[in-house]
């Protein structure tokens, strides 16, 4: 463990991890952590740390945000201390916000919030063997409705 003070007394920083910067090797633990501490003023305390024992890559802030890679699990996560994040592991990606998720691709975007879904596109494709659309109100504007069908029922 090797320890530099962060105290803006000279000396006073002893081995207090949080009064000073700090680098931790073991092999034994197989561990490789580095940290910093808000001794002089710093807004936020930062921990980066390579547990090569568990496959796992972290580096955090003492707010709650925080990037994690765990490679045995493919695994890659995004987080902050409001509860958002994504999370990619293998095959999936998970994604969640109190507020708002937002895609953008050149000038197209498709928003979702808590109580909207909002795509701003010029076209729009949907195939699919079955379309359920159920709603209370369904408004359709447009100067001109094509339906391409072998039948059509419209149920009152």
């Amino acid at each position: 463990v090797y320890t530099w003070g962060a105290s803006t007394n000279p000396g006073g920083a002893g081995v207090d991890f949080s009064t000073c910067y700090y680098m931790a090797v073991s092999a034994h633990d197989k561990h490789f952590t580095l940290g910093t501490s808000t001794a002089n003023g710093e807004p936020v305390r930062w921990t980066l740390q390579f547990n090569t024992g568990e496959g796992e890559f972290t580096i955090q802030d003492d707010i709650g945000n925080e990037f994690e890679i765990v490679s045995r699990n493919n695994l890659l996560r995004l987080k902050n201390p409001d509860g958002t994040y994504i999370k990619i592991e293998q095959q999936t990606i998970e994604m969640s916000a109190n507020e708002s998720i937002e895609l953008k691709v050149g000038k197209s975007s498709y928003k979702l919030t808590p109580d909207t879904i909002a795509t701003n596109t010029t076209n729009v494709t949907s195939k699919s063997t079955t379309l359920n659309l159920e709603a209370s109100t369904t408004i359709l504007t447009s100067p001109t409705v094509t339906i391409k069908a072998s039948s059509v029922n419209i149920v009152g």
